[in-house]
């Protein structure tokens, strides 16, 4: 809900955007954390957002629930990492900002941040969120 990105649209907005956060706080993050709090307490087994469709509703739900819920991740994960990359280059100074104008560094630059955050092993160093645990790539959409 809070991000870096927002920040601008919310301080045109003005102060009045203040009040839509608290009122997005209380109508939206609120329930939600109830609602996967008592989830992840009815079904404290590893799968989520799967599982607990599809103990809750059936096969289908909770494959549909899958397919979607990794398809959205498939198409964010990239866009984020394109966004970070153009802001890394950006806050590097202004002589690096026109570097994150170039179409080809910025794909190099995305492409290094998905190879990082999908796991690596640079010269012995193991980096990212896969590597800890091997098995996870096994079951990938149930555990991102």
């Amino acid at each position: 809900m809070i991000s870096t990105r927002w920040l601008p649209i919310a301080a045109h907005s003005g102060t009045n955007s203040i009040v839509l956060w608290l009122l997005a706080t209380v109508f939206f993050a609120v329930p939600l954390t109830a609602a996967v709090a008592a989830l992840a307490t009815k079904y404290p087994a590893a799968g989520g957002l799967y599982l607990w469709t599809r103990h809750d509703f059936g096969p289908w739900h909770g494959f549909l629930a899958f397919w979607c819920y990794w398809l959205g991740i498939a198409f964010l994960f990239p866009t984020a990492a394109l966004l970070y990359a153009r802001v890394g280059f950006s806050a590097l100074g202004s002589s690096y900002s026109s570097i994150g104008e170039n179409r080809f560094y910025l794909l190099a630059a995305t492409l290094g941040l998905i190879w990082i955050g999908l796991g690596t092993n640079v010269v012995g160093l193991r980096i990212g969120k896969w590597t800890e645990n091997l098995g996870a790539l096994a079951s990938f959409g149930v555990h991102f």
